[in-house]
């Protein structure tokens, strides 16, 4: 009995601690939220320092998904600059964002793909599609040990990523290392909302088991 009560207070303090670092989330994300709607409106009332907050701000993060895109970075880096110089030329008649990464993964993704000449086409979630996304994970070694067993988990966790299509690695990325939620992928992909949800289900399906996806995402870089 008295272990069971031992058990029972462990799991409530942990689920207060649950609770509390996810209210914490949230705060962040709102005050997150205020700012990129405020700096937005300064850009689009032609405030410059805005301008250089976006640029500062977002600038690495839009190259390195452009990156995982296109493998071509002379591509990638004049898209990014493309997408500012216009963002500042037409910053009066730029529409309200709430989520600036977002807006701009968008926006690099589409403008890579007219460079490409590339149209995705949505096919069956059981499909392969020509386009690429390469998520760019590398092993961390201080995970692992040279032995024999650590080698066949990683020809595992290769193995696995293989296997999902190009939409499947850029959705578990998007949502789990990006931290998008299913409305943003959806403006991000172009596709509706319940087709982001179906295909991130396969996405998971596929990976099959949790250690596999928590083995995954600690590759990425």
């Amino acid at each position: 009995m008295y272990c069971r009560n031992i058990v029972a207070v462990l799991i409530f303090y942990g689920l207060i601690h649950c609770v509390k670092a996810l209210c914490e989330e949230f705060k962040l994300k709102i005050n997150k939220d205020m700012r990129d709607i405020d700096l937005w409106k300064q850009l689009c009332a032609g405030d410059k320092n805005a301008m250089k907050k976006i640029y500062d701000n977002y600038a690495k993060v839009i190259l390195q998904y452009g990156y995982k895109i296109c493998k071509d970075r002379p591509v990638v880096e004049d898209a990014l600059q493309e997408i500012f110089i216009h963002c500042w030329e037409k910053r009066k008649t730029l529409p309200e964002v709430f989520h600036i990464k977002s807006y701009m993964f968008t926006a690099i993704r589409r403008k890579i793909y007219r460079k490409m000449n590339y149209r995705p086409e949505w096919k069956s979630l059981e499909e392969n599609d020509s386009g690429f996304f390469d998520p760019g994970f590398n092993i961390n070694n201080r995970f692992f040990h040279n032995t024999e067993g650590d080698k066949k988990l990683i020809d595992k966790v290769r193995k696995t990523i293989t296997q999902l299509s190009t939409r499947q690695k850029e959705i578990v990325y998007l949502m789990y290392f990006e931290g998008m939620d299913y409305e943003e992928i959806e403006q991000i992909m172009g596709i509706k909302y319940q087709s982001s949800r179906n295909l991130l289900s396969k996405a998971l399906k596929n990976l099959r088991d949790l250690s596999v996806l928590v083995l995954f995402i600690s590759f990425f870089q």
